[in-house]
């Protein structure tokens, strides 16, 4: 009797089993696979997308400007999300099903997904974060335009460490008091080229032959006409009174007193410094425009958004933005020598950025101040550092009050007299920055001009200061003024050289409407391939049906 009853087709449905469990397995793993590709076509596919529509930015903006920006106002008249709606929708379905409209359109395909739905989750444009997105965009081109060389403006201020240095040693070397008995002796020998010359005369001394022959001439002429000469000294007086009658101090151009220290106390009483700098009046542009309605009045409250962190990479950052807006932008000095066109815009466009007045005069003078003021500086501590001056400031200052005994009063009139000199050989440096000329920043004994006595004589004559070939121009200055200047300020105040300019071509531009970057939220659909495969009830690992959800962004 046997021990068990055996059963037909067991070993066939053993094998039948595991070759289930194999094809699920196998199955499994293609499906997971297949997902895995899936998303990575869901994410090429919203990228493409999203570059079709990036790839749509303004090219009047880009060959002006060289900023890559969407424009709102391209061309369309549907609302702005539903045109890059639009736009992104058809080329993501066209890269989701790349079979469709094909003669083989139904072929399987492992890859194929349904678009479903698309939203716009946030716009970014360039007027937000303070300008800083605008700003972004010009500093990543001109990071690749910017030459080796333009960094040669941040190298030459080492060079102004190494004379600082020898000021500081000229200063305890070269420092000391003059006498006040000694003055006549410095002035001879220290000095000599501030003393006044001496004004030729017609009465020559008795031993000069030129003396003796206009003498003996007048003599005869005297003998010869007898009464004429007194009728010609009567006459030169009336015409010298007239003259003088005949001034009218209420005009700004008098030769009378401008040739005068009075002329120049009274143009800087008056505000007139742009004649004290050398800058003509009718040179001057009398552009003006209305800025109520300007990106930086609009959106001036806006906080400035991070570009970059680090020191040095905010340091790199702001100078990149400064070699932006000085090639971009025009100034006093490219507009000077142009014909004066569209005068109810403004031409000095760098100088509005550092300023912000509606006017080129205010803004050309308030730039002009600043390099002014920096210029009082440097020369305040290079007057120190000159033995000549601080010698003859110490002389001057004992001659007057030295007989007081009162040593403070005395080294403070010195300290006055140093820092009157400074000044003056600023306004010097000033009429040669305003002629573009370049001026050291930091100027050596051999460098300065201006003494007490020949202060007034270099003011009302026009004269500059010497030009050196390692100096700094009214454009470096300019460079060193918008590094310094506050990011918003320059951000916006660019943004509104911008559209103004380009309103010129295209009146309805708008820097509102310039768009930089774009969040999506992205919804497809595909149908499980492999999973179908698996005899067992679908989990929610390997459902017969996916739906994939992707964020995606995309910036210039």
């Amino acid at each position: 009797m046997r021990a068990g009853k055996c059963f037909k087709g067991v070993i066939t449905v053993y094998v039948a089993f595991i070759f289930l469990l194999v094809l699920t397995l196998l199955a499994a793993l293609l499906e997971t696979a297949r997902v895995y590709g899936l998303r990575v076509r869901l994410q090429m596919a919203s990228r493409g997308g999203l570059d079709s529509l990036f790839s749509m930015y303004s090219k009047q903006l880009y060959e002006n400007y060289g900023i890559l920006m969407l424009d709102e106002s391209f061309g369309y008249d549907q609302p702005l999300n539903d045109v890059f709606k639009n736009v992104i929708r058809e080329n993501m379905k066209y890269d989701l099903q790349q079979n469709r409209g094909m003669l083989l359109g139904r072929t399987l395909q492992l890859f194929n997904m349904d678009f479903e739905e698309l939203e716009i989750k946030k716009v970014i444009r360039a007027v937000e974060g303070g300008g800083a997105y605008f700003a972004q965009s010009a500093i990543n081109m001109m990071k690749y335009r910017v030459p080796a060389s333009a960094f040669s403006s941040f190298t030459s201020l080492l060079g102004m460490y190494k004379n600082a240095e020898e000021a500081q040693q000229s200063i305890e070397e070269g420092g000391g008091i003059v006498e006040s008995e000694d003055w006549n002796q410095y002035m001879t020998t220290v000095a000599p080229e501030t003393q006044p010359v001496p004004e030729t005369t017609v009465a020559a001394s008795p031993g000069s032959p030129e003396g003796s022959a206009e003498a003996s001439a007048a003599a005869s002429m005297e003998g010869e006409t007898g009464s004429p000469e007194p009728e010609t000294n009567v006459a030169e007086p009336e015409t010298t009174t007239e003259e003088v009658t005949t001034i009218d101090y209420n005009e700004e151009v008098d030769d009378a007193v401008d040739k005068s220290i009075i002329g120049i106390v009274k143009d800087f009483l008056k505000g007139n410094l742009m004649k004290l700098y050398g800058v003509k009046e009718s040179a001057v542009s009398k552009g003006k425009r209305n800025i109520q309605d300007s990106v930086s009045q609009k959106h001036g409250k806006d906080e400035v958004s991070e570009i970059s962190e680090g020191l040095l990479s905010e340091a790199v950052t702001d100078f990149l933005f400064g070699e932006y807006v000085m090639e971009y932008l025009q100034d006093y000095q490219e507009q000077k020598e142009k014909e004066k066109k569209n005068e109810g815009q403004l031409r000095y466009e760098v100088e509005y950025v550092l300023i912000g007045k509606d006017n080129d005069k205010d803004n050309l003078l308030g730039v002009l101040n600043r390099i002014y003021g920096t210029r009082v500086a440097f020369n305040s501590f290079a007057v120190l550092a000159n033995p000549v001056c601080v010698k003859e400031a110490a002389a001057t200052a004992s001659a007057i009050i030295g007989w007081l005994c009162i040593p403070p009063l005395v080294l403070g009139l010195q300290w006055l007299l140093l820092e009157t000199m400074a000044l003056a050989e600023s306004v010097l440096d000033m009429r040669a920055i305003v002629d573009g000329k370049k001026i050291p920043l930091f100027k050596t004994q051999s460098q300065w001009r201006v003494t007490l006595t020949n202060c007034v004589s270099l003011l009302t004559s026009g004269a500059q200061s010497y030009e050196s070939s390692s100096g700094f121009d009214y454009q470096t200055y300019e460079r060193i003024l918008l590094y310094f200047e506050k990011n918003k300020n320059k951000y916006m105040r660019t943004m509104d050289i911008v559209e103004w300019n380009m309103q010129k071509t295209d009146p309805g531009f708008h820097m509102d409407d310039c768009v930089y970057a774009i969040e999506i939220e992205t919804k497809v659909s595909a149908d499980g391939l492999f999973s179908k495969l698996m005899f067992l009830v679908p989990t929610i690992f390997y459902p017969h049906n996916y739906t994939f959800t992707l964020n995606d962004a995309r910036s210039y």
